[in-house]
């Protein structure tokens, strides 16, 4: 209203056609120049606007393309998807994001952000050539008129295991700029209309005052916009200060409405910037520091108090798996989160709330403490003794009370590493060798457990390429041997791996290390396939009850149909299922004896034989005979090593043996290493051997060497 009045007033002064004529013309000059300037700053002020909105999401994406390069090195390098669904699942709730692709070494989706994973392992859904992302490490910042594209690579050093695509689209930023520049039009045009009004009300005055005027009026009606492009530079920048220094223009007119709109543009472009960056350093689930945080503080803490002592210690929970399997996931994120908090209270109680203490949730059941100040072993007992009664404890929930155990590695500075880097990787390699001691433990480093370690990771790494080309695992055969007639009644298939520079690699080097990681299951299955394409070579020329037996991990037990799969090769390679018989061990049976049972039951009523192996090892031996229906045992070795000179190991095989007779069992020996051996077991009732006596596993073609020249019968030619 005061506003209106001013105007008004100025107007009604215009009385005098002298003075009119002199002042208008003064003025149009004045008006020329303020309304060329005017309109070179709102250009100004759009062209700044769309770059500050754009260089804020082009920031925005950089920042997140930055930490997801990082923290999704671990789960794609583990193969680990259910780390990489936690890290990409607060990411997708953001507006602008279109599209987010993690994608491996090979240019195939590892993830997507999909629970389903119905994308995992498909080519890139992109039109975009990522060989040099994966090659050279180069990175590509695609700015369109619709959308920001981002792809970099997922590395480690010199390392490329992968990268990211991410893919923003530009609507909602052309709607904001479309709408800010709808507002600076506006806000222009009435400011314009007052300017006029106030010259025309000025044309009364002298010629000189007339022109006071006009300058006094086009300074006042650019200042404000000078300082809103100034404002929006500032943005630009990053920098939010002077938008809160702008609150202090008080204004009812259009200008004071766009001050007010651009300073509640800038308020939630800060929140905003504040909360990725938050999330950019922050754990989703527990609000702890992650860990490229947590890497930024020990980088920090080295390089500031180089002469302080202190730990690194690496916490991984013990099965913590079983609880997202019996109680859920929502269950293992709750008691993830109380113990976030457990672990915390006992850091700052351990430390009195020492500064240089973080501890940090880097992903899965995995955390990160920095304790400083432990220099003796009475001080690591004492902190470990606390952290262990805490991870211990149980958490209430649902009246269920769910506890977990943990093996922790520990890595001491400057002793055991100098750099954040080495003193994370060093505490990750104890805490290793606390699992592989039978966790709930814990380890101080040491040199030679690196060794260890680095030799596992390359079998590992040599494992996941050999996957590629899986013609480099070989199936060995070794014969199974009727004692008392010496005829070849079968054999058992063993993996042998032919690596192509490291040559034969003991099953002992690279099994574990498949079960652990799945690798086992497109492994296991290959060896099923070649199980049944030998027998179909072999079938024309063998006995009617020749067999080969096959050996089936956990992993294929529980996470793959065999019967499927059995069935399947079998009608594609036309085998009869007495051919094939499956060995599975005691220890397989303890992880969910209702699912194996009927596992087991389906496989038997296919037609194929359930073999129990290593038979005496196990702590439920006999109960095993009485649960599960099986066609025969194979009596461990362990027994056999000393059954001539030791009288309790020769009454036990002995006992195996009648008790199988009297349930109609077949009995197999294994380790049979001596003749004298071979010949106390069939004196005792065991029917078959098998062991280093008779022959040691060998590749195809010499197994079959053997039996043409075992063989009663005349082979003349056997083609393979």
């Amino acid at each position: 209203m005061k506003l209106k009045l001013r105007l008004q007033g100025q107007y009604m002064l215009v009385t005098f056609t002298l003075a009119v004529v002199m002042t208008l013309t003064s003025a149009a000059v004045h008006l020329w120049l303020a309304s060329n300037h005017s309109q070179r700053l709102l250009h100004e002020l759009t062209v700044q606007n769309s770059k500050t909105f754009r260089t804020e999401l082009s920031k925005r994406a950089e920042q997140i393309s930055s930490y997801l390069s990082k923290s999704m090195f671990d789960p794609l390098y583990m193969y680990n998807l259910e780390e990489a669904g936690y890290l990409l699942e607060p990411l997708l709730q953001m507006d602008e994001l279109k599209s987010l692709v993690v994608f491996d070494s090979k240019g195939h989706v590892f993830h997507d952000g999909d629970p389903s994973l119905e994308m995992l392992g498909r080519d890139l859904p992109f039109p975009y050539d990522v060989s040099a992302v994966l090659s050279q490490g180069q990175r590509i910042h695609e700015f369109s008129d619709e959308r920001l594209v981002i792809i970099r690579p997922i590395r480690a050093e010199d390392e490329i295991i992968g990268g990211i695509f991410i893919e923003f689209s530009l609507d909602k930023v052309d709607r904001d700029i479309a709408n800010m520049a709808t507002l600076i039009d506006s806000t222009n045009d009435r400011s314009q209309k007052a300017l006029y009004l106030g010259v025309l009300g000025a044309a009364v005055l002298l010629l000189s005052f007339s022109a006071l005027m006009a300058a006094i009026i086009s300074r006042h009606w650019s200042r404000p916009l000078v300082k809103l492009t100034e404002q929006a530079e500032s943005i630009g920048r990053g920098d939010f200060k002077l938008a809160q220094a702008m609150s202090t223009m008080k204004r009812q007119d259009e200008i004071g409405h766009l001050t007010i709109a651009v300073q509640s543009m800038a308020s939630k472009l800060e929140q905003r910037t504040q909360k990725i960056s938050h999330l950019a350093y922050h754990d989703a689930l527990t609000d702890l520091p992650n860990r490229t945080r947590f890497i930024q503080h020990l980088q920090g803490t080295i390089k500031s108090y180089p002469a302080t002592s202190f730990s690194v210690l690496f916490i991984d929970l013990d099965e913590f798996k079983v609880i997202n399997d019996n109680y859920g996931h929502d269950s293992g994120d709750f008691l993830l989160m109380r113990l976030a908090e457990k672990l915390s209270t006992c850091a700052r109680e351990i430390t009195n709330d020492h500064p240089l203490t973080m501890i940090s949730r880097i992903g899965g059941d995995e955390f990160l403490m920095l304790i400083p100040h432990l220099k003796t072993t009475e001080d690591v007992d004492g902190l470990l003794k606390k952290i262990f009664l805490a991870v211990r404890s149980p958490i209430l929930m649902e009246n269920e009370e769910l506890v977990v155990g943990g093996s922790i590695g520990i890595a001491r500075y400057p002793q055991n590493g100098k750099t954040a880097e080495d003193l994370i990787k060093n505490a990750d390699i104890a805490m290793y060798r606390a699992k592989a001691d039978g966790k709930n433990t814990h380890k101080v480093f040491t040199p030679k457990m690196l060794k260890s370690v680095t030799h596992r990771a390359n079998i590992e790494r040599e494992l996941r390429r050999s996957l590629a080309d899986l013609q480099q695992f070989e199936l060995w055969f070794q014969p199974l041997v009727c004692l008392k007639t010496g005829r070849i009644m079968g054999a058992e298939s063993l993996v042998r791996w032919r690596h192509p520079v490291l040559g034969i690699i003991s099953p002992a080097n690279f099994i574990p290390i498949a079960e652990e990681t799945a690798m086992i299951l497109p492994l296991g299955q290959w060896l099923i396939e070649r199980l049944c394409f030998q027998i179909q070579q072999w079938m024309p020329y063998f006995a009617h009850d020749f067999h080969v037996s096959i050996n089936i991990s956990s992993k294929q037990l529980y996470r793959q149909n065999l019967v499927e799969m059995f069935a399947f090769y079998m009608e594609k390679y036309h085998v009869p299922a007495r051919t094939i018989r499956m060995e599975i061990t005691e220890s397989l049976l303890l992880q969910d004896e209702d699912e194996a049972e009927r596992t087991l039951k389906e496989i038997r009523a296919s037609g194929i034989e359930v073999w129990l192996d290593d038979f005496g090892t196990g702590y439920s031996s006999l109960s095993y005979l009485r649960r599960f229906t099986v066609d025969g045992i194979k009596i461990d070795q362990s027994f056999v090593r000393d059954i001539i000179t030791d009288s309790k190991d020769q009454q036990l095989v002995q006992a195996m043996v009648a008790m199988a007779n009297n349930l109609d069992l077949l009995v197999v020996a294994e380790g049979i290493e001596t003749k004298e051996q071979a010949n106390t077991l069939s004196r005792i009732g065991c029917e078959i051997g098998q062991g280093y006596y008779f022959d040691k596993p060998m590749p195809v073609d010499d197994f079959v060497k053997k039996l043409i020249n075992e063989s009663e019968s005349n082979i003349i030619e056997f083609k393979l």
